[in-house]
């Protein structure tokens, strides 16, 4: 039987999507080790940072 086998195609999109789920986990990873609110300043900048993330989730209509 013949197999129709389908290649995987390097997109720039499915780049910049591996791309950012990298960065995402990487900063996950490393304010796991951080407590972020011990600072003012630093636990502005983490829900700054974190702001674009909360406005491109996929809510439902």
């Amino acid at each position: 039987m013949k197999e129709h086998l389908i290649t995987f195609k390097n997109t720039s999109r499915s780049k910049i999507v591996f791309l950012l789920s990298i960065v995402a986990s990487g900063y996950w990873w490393l304010v796991q080790g951080i407590n972020v609110y011990s600072s003012a300043i630093v636990g502005a900048i983490f829900e700054i940072i974190w702001l674009p993330v909360l406005a491109t989730f996929p809510f439902k209509k």
